[in-house]
């Protein structure tokens, strides 16, 4: 069974439709108004919390 975990973070004064956002994502399209994030500490973040399951 897999899950596709999903993240991003609104650039300072933008706020953009989740569900558009989350689409976009999903089908590798280009959004403006995101900011980068650190996918490495959130990989190492997200294995710590599920260790136990």
């Amino acid at each position: 069974m897999g899950r596709q975990l999903v993240f991003w973070k609104y650039k300072e004064g933008v706020y953009l439709d989740y569900q558009v956002v989350y689409k976009k994502i999903c089908n590798q399209e280009e959004i403006n108004g995101l900011s980068e994030l650190s996918i490495d500490e959130i990989l190492k973040k997200t294995i710590r919390k599920l260790q136990s399951f």
